[in-house]
């Protein structure tokens, strides 16, 4: 064997050309610059910027550095509330620095013609500064290549943005995990966190590249780029190494994503599978390189380790017994008993077993019911965990099939979660709570209802106002009626229910809350945001009280909704929204809006929780 250097690297090579490790194998590899050129040449390529063995700490580090400054910034604004003392939430100064904060989170932007909807403004700006950063540590150190060959074969370009691409590696794969230690420290759940894992991937894709090219570049102008590929397992792994990177970047693209989901989710692993060993393969233990994939790989285990103890703790090794229910109005009703605890909003990943190659992966469901009153639950008494399901064809629609031609059947299923959801703000602690939701976020509607309802009993009276919007009128119905057996449970009054239907025929408002009702009725005739088609009062099932119903048609104004709500309101309004896009970009904005209107003599704040139902 000989071995063939370059300068900064080593390679042992055998007859056949083929590459393997350097000998000895270490974990790092030699420091020693063992520099050959002029004193002056040795003295340029030691610039710091420029030193390829000291390449590592140089970027490296830096990018480490700057991604953990920005979650330690998040952590800190996640835990305002939790450790600043009450008597300085109390401060105008602090509940205007809080509504400047969620003015950042909550603003949004959309291109109409692309049917792009952007992340916050607070995400954006985040992602900008990443920008500036990344762009600063790959330009702004001249020279880009070396002036000849005397001085290496790693193009100081290529250098550089191989380490920050590496370095980003172990948050891209903390940040896709359900179970993470950012979402522990920013408590802000893994689905939201999702943007970040795939901004911060392509920011490590774009600079994969970079790396890439110079090397090309490069040996093309010295023309050995076929006897490198000849004799260096360096270049055909990594490669190997980008083309499964580009499979998870380009497969992730939303609109992609959604058309081909199954794809994607099934490919998505498997292509992260071959990128990580080809990856580890073309870094052969150059300096610390190691160090950053033994990381990646330890954080994402622990993840793993994390969300499958937590299942196995809560819902025991042996796969659940659900029940399938076709209920009227083409609802299916999933049913899981269980004894663990959840809270509202959450989502939960269901694996139905025997379904042949179904059994293998997992679908995630908005859990639409609580647990009993008082959120604690014996082991000896397991309660119902439903879930509310419109078939629309695929793999819902064959649950449906199922249920339809075996009523109440039971399947064998797992259950990976809950995750997500409104952990910490019910919106019963708020003065007025609102929750705007359309189409398949009909369940989420149904469970923050009854926690809204659960904590004002203890808290005092809140005014509780519901908008949906379906296409359906069947959908519609039913959404009442469910609406309606959650107050005559709670015996439920100030609760203004609004149901929109935007084709065929028009839904019904329910109110138990007769002169607020009058009056707001008044009001919407006025503002345009849909007609009252018919309406009537009969007598209400809870305590004699009459209930007056109306049919609206037309799309709901969530903005002038979310204005009702701020208005006039001297404590704290909370808002939950769940439903396409469209509706939650109004909203947003709506309530980022509504931060100017903060003042301490209200209202105090105003809260938002927003889920996209689609996945």
């Amino acid at each position: 064997m000989s071995m063939r250097g370059s300068g900064e690297e080593a390679y042992w090579v055998d007859a056949t050309g083929a590459g393997w490790l350097t000998q000895p194998v270490t974990l790092h590899s030699d420091r020693m610059s063992m520099c050959e050129l002029t004193p002056e040449q040795c003295a340029y390529i030691s610039q710091h910027w420029l030193n390829w063995y000291e390449a590592d700490h140089q970027y490296a580090l830096p990018t480490i550095a700057f991604l953990l400054a920005i979650l330690v910034f998040f952590t800190i604004g996640a835990l305002g509330d939790l450790i600043v003392p009450r008597s300085i939430q109390n401060w105008g100064v602090y509940k205007k620095f809080r509504a400047s904060a969620r003015f950042l989170a909550y603003k949004c932007f959309r291109i109409p013609f692309l049917g792009w909807y952007s992340p916050s403004l607070g995400i954006i700006l985040t992602g900008a500064l990443g920008v500036v950063f990344f762009l600063a540590l790959t330009l702004g150190k001249r020279p880009y290549y070396w002036p000849s060959s005397d001085y290496g074969d790693s193009p100081p370009l290529a250098t550089r943005t191989g380490w920050m691409s590496l370095a980003c590696l172990p948050f891209v794969l903390s940040l896709a995990a359900k179970e993470n230690p950012i979402t522990v420290l920013t408590r802000v759940g893994y689905e939201k966190l999702n943007v970040l894992h795939r901004w911060l991937a392509w920011a490590m894709y774009a600079l994969a590249l970079i790396h890439t090219f110079p090397f090309i570049v490069w040996h093309r102008k010295q023309g050995d780029m076929g006897q490198q590929w000849g004799m260096s397992v360096y270049y055909w792994t990594g490669v190997v190494a980008l083309i499964a990177q580009s499979w998870l970047q380009f497969m992730s693209i939303g609109v992609i994503r959604n058309r081909y989901y199954e794809l994607f989710k099934s490919t998505h692993l498997l292509a992260a599978a071959l990128f990580f060993p080809f990856l580890l393969i073309h870094c052969g233990f150059t300096l610390t390189s190691i160090d950053y994939l033994i990381a990646a790989a330890v954080v994402y285990f622990l993840c793993w380790a994390a969300a499958t103890l937590r299942t196995l703790f809560e819902h025991g090794p042996r796969p659940a017994t659900g029940r399938l229910e076709l209920l009227p109005h083409d609802v299916l009703k999933i049913s899981v008993p269980t004894t663990s605890p959840w809270k509202p909003g959450q989502h939960i990943f269901l694996r139905f077993l025997g379904w042949n190659l179904h059994s293998l992966t997992a679908h995630p469901f908005t859990i639409s019911s609580l647990p009993k009153r008082g959120g604690l639950m014996s082991a000896q008494e397991p309660h119902d965990m439903a879930f509310y399901v419109h078939p629309r064809g695929g793999y819902t629609g064959r649950l449906a099939a199922l249920a339809r031609q075996n009523p109440n059947c039971k399947v064998r299923l797992s259950l990976d979660g809950p995750y997500g959801g409104m952990k910490d703000r019910s919106l019963g602690g708020f003065e007025r709570a609102t929750i705007i939701s359309g189409g398949a976020g009909a369940g989420f509607v149904l469970a923050v209802l009854e926690d809204a309802l659960q904590t004002r009993a203890t808290r005092g009276p809140t005014d509780v106002r519901v908008v949906f919007s379906t296409r359906n009128g069947e959908h519609a119905a039913w959404f009442q009626e469910q609406v309606a057996t959650l107050l005559k449970e709670y015996n439920a009054t100030g609760v203004r229910t609004e149901v929109h239907v935007t084709r065929g025929e028009g839904g019904k408002v329910v109110s138990v809350h007769r002169e607020e009702e009058k009056a707001r009725s008044s009001e919407d005739k006025n503002t345009g945001n849909g007609f009252i088609a018919d309406e009537k009062i009969s007598g209400s099932d809870s305590g004699g009280e009459e209930l007056k119903e109306s049919t609206i048609a037309g799309r709901p104004d969530t903005r002038a909704v979310v204005a009702q709500a701020v208005e006039g309101c001297s404590g704290g309004v909370g808002i939950a929204v769940c439903g396409p896009e469209s509706m939650l970009f109004d909203v947003k904005n709506a309530v980022a809006q509504a931060q100017g209107k903060v003042r301490p003599a209200g209202p105090t704040e105003v809260y938002l929780y927003s889920e996209h139902f689609g996945w």
